[in-house]
């Protein structure tokens, strides 16, 4: 749970209260640690939409990582994202199914993977350059979404099928692409 005390309300939302906390942290260590960052959560009751900023954020030299969540969250994943991206300029986001379920419709429907494409180019657009996967560690039930994942948040306008082409190439080089 969060403190309800009047101090803490006077804060903010529960968004508000996890970057006062990672600024405090930072203020305290900034001189031993000058180029270390706070990662903070915003997760379940803390993903909502910050009204405030990181330190540093308007000199862009903020040093807050959101790790932005949407499970658990009532405002809509591509809200939420742009929302912190006016509290912080470093940004991760974690989307377990989101992301990860492209295996389960290869086979039957490779004409999802475009569509797919047009999930990354918003957060790519609102400043998000880290993706954390939650995906089962079996290389070859999970390759090609980590694959595709890791591409695209790179170049979020990379032909899916060209890099479906390249993981194939590059997993199965002995096997033949027709």
């Amino acid at each position: 749970g969060y403190c309800e005390c009047e101090a803490c309300a006077k804060l903010g939302n529960r968004a508000d209260q996890n970057l006062y906390l990672g600024n405090q942290v930072l203020r305290a260590i900034k001189d031993e640690f000058p180029r270390v960052m706070v990662c903070i959560w915003a997760y379940a009751d803390s993903a909502v939409i910050p009204t405030t900023k990181a330190d540093g954020y308007d000199a862009g030299t903020d040093r807050i990582l959101a790790a932005v969540y949407s499970i658990y969250s009532k405002t809509p994943f591509h809200e939420l994202v742009a929302g912190w991206r006016k509290a912080s300029h470093h940004l991760m986001v974690s989307h377990s199914w989101y992301f990860c379920n492209w295996h389960w419709d290869l086979a039957l429907t490779p004409s999802r993977y475009p569509e797919t494409l047009d999930d990354y180019r918003p957060l790519h657009d609102n400043g998000v350059r880290l993706l954390r996967l939650q995906v089962m560690g079996d290389w070859a039930k999970v390759g090609l979404d980590r694959y595709l994942s890791a591409k695209l948040m790179w170049n979020p306008t990379a032909s899916t099928e060209a890099l479906i082409r390249d993981f194939c190439t590059k997993m199965f080089p002995s096997a033949s692409l027709e």
